[in-house]
């Protein structure tokens, strides 16, 4: 005999099929998953640098005129030499300007926040579970 499914399973199948149909019109407009995936990186890598470059920048500074020179040299040490101050002035720019929308401001930083949290404390107690480090 087949189970009737409750409300509560109902609600999860159309929130599961409103996120596949999201899911579709994103690989649709902005690139498939590996793609994205590969911008994920890419943006996690500068976010990366840029976090190492404040470190060692806040732990060789005594004065903030210190800080500010020394986190500016060590992020265009890591850049390549690219212009860093106009690339990310260009950026901010554009996202005030409405030219460039992020996701994270589209759905709130309140709601990445919370997902970031849920995931990762998710996958710790996975790790933790399984004695990753022991």
């Amino acid at each position: 005999m087949q189970e009737v499914p409750t409300l509560e399973d109902i609600l999860r199948m159309k929130e599961d099929a409103r996120k596949s149909q999201i899911r579709r019109k994103i690989e649709t407009k902005a690139g498939d998953p590996l793609s994205i995936a590969g911008t994920a990186s890419d943006a996690a890598s500068l976010a990366v640098l840029a976090s190492c470059a404040l470190v060692v920048a806040a732990a060789n500074s005594a004065t903030f005129e210190e800080f500010k020179g020394a986190f500016l040299t060590e992020i265009q040490a890591v850049s390549n030499d690219a212009d860093m101050v106009s690339i990310c002035s260009s950026f901010l720019d554009k996202v005030k300007q409405g030219e460039v929308v992020l996701p994270v401001t589209v759905k709130g930083i309140a709601e990445v926040v919370s997902d970031i949290e849920a995931r990762n404390t998710a996958i710790a107690r996975v790790l933790n579970s399984q004695n990753v480090n022991a």
